[in-house]
């Protein structure tokens, strides 16, 4: 399946003409235009609506901030380490250290500083951080969760962690929890169509369908006919979905975490 083929199956279904490649790579007629407008804020939609076996994914999230090591000496008693992140406050042996404006005001015990422009966390210590304390830690959720991994950037939404019995929320691209580590089940972001099953297909070209008969037809009772039509084939398409595998339930707490 292809681009081209679904957004034809669209048209089909508000009794519109057909699309070329080449019209709808050219971004004309005008028609073209409004599909390329809302093709794939669609896609992500239908995608996101459902854990579909094929658009699931699984990893262990990097945690963002927590111990920091690996210094490197800046000199007049500054090191420096890589953090990617810029943290809420640093610990240094469990003191809260204090953030000065520059690296040249890192000149006291606990003090720090992060340049966000290189990534970099200095801190003053008249020897190696990694052997003058037992852990310098990055603290980055400013309040109520101690740890914040970073959520990877083709994830639509974050279904579960590996600990089903885990707390989180996701803002933004941080995933917040009190675990030490974040492996989870996630919907990927989707974007090549030959990857599509069938099911998700015909629900996908069917509240795409939707979405155009308001801006191509005009027709708002067209509109929403095909989109009660959309509810039925994403059903249809949910459950063929279901039978693959061995079935795993989520729940609708599950799913208002993940929304975050």
């Amino acid at each position: 399946m292809t681009k081209i083929q679904i957004v034809n199956k669209s048209l089909r279904v508000i009794g519109q003409g057909r699309l070329t490649l080449a019209q709808l790579t050219a971004d004309s007629p005008e028609t073209a235009r409004i599909v390329n407008d809302v093709y794939d804020s669609i896609r992500d939609e239908v995608l996101e609506v459902h854990p579909w076996n094929f658009s699931q994914k699984r990893a262990n999230l990097t945690q963002l901030g927590g111990e920091v090591t690996d210094w490197t000496d800046n000199g007049s008693d500054v090191w420096y380490a890589t953090l990617t992140t810029a943290p809420a406050s640093v610990t240094f042996n469990g003191i809260v250290g204090t953030e000065v404006a520059s690296v040249v005001l890192c000149v006291a015990a606990y003090n720090w500083y992060f340049d966000s422009t290189n990534s970099l966390l200095y801190v003053y210590s008249t020897s190696d951080p990694d052997t003058a304390f037992d852990k310098v830690y990055a603290i980055i959720p400013e309040f109520e969760y101690q740890n914040a991994f970073q959520v990877p950037t083709d994830s639509l939404r974050i279904v579960r962690m590996d600990n089903d019995d885990a707390i989180f929320v996701v803002e933004g691209t941080r995933l917040l929890t009190n675990e030490t580590e974040a492996k989870v089940l996630y919907i990927s972001q989707i974007t090549t169509e030959s990857l599509f099953p069938p099911g998700f297909v015909m629900a996908f070209a069917q509240r795409l369908a939707a979405e155009l008969a308001i801006a191509v037809t005009n027709d708002s009772k067209k509109a929403e006919s095909v989109f009660s039509i959309y509810l039925i084939k994403l059903r249809e398409a949910k459950s063929m979905d279901g039978q693959e595998g061995t079935a795993k339930e989520i729940d609708e707490d599950t799913w208002e975490q993940a929304r975050g």
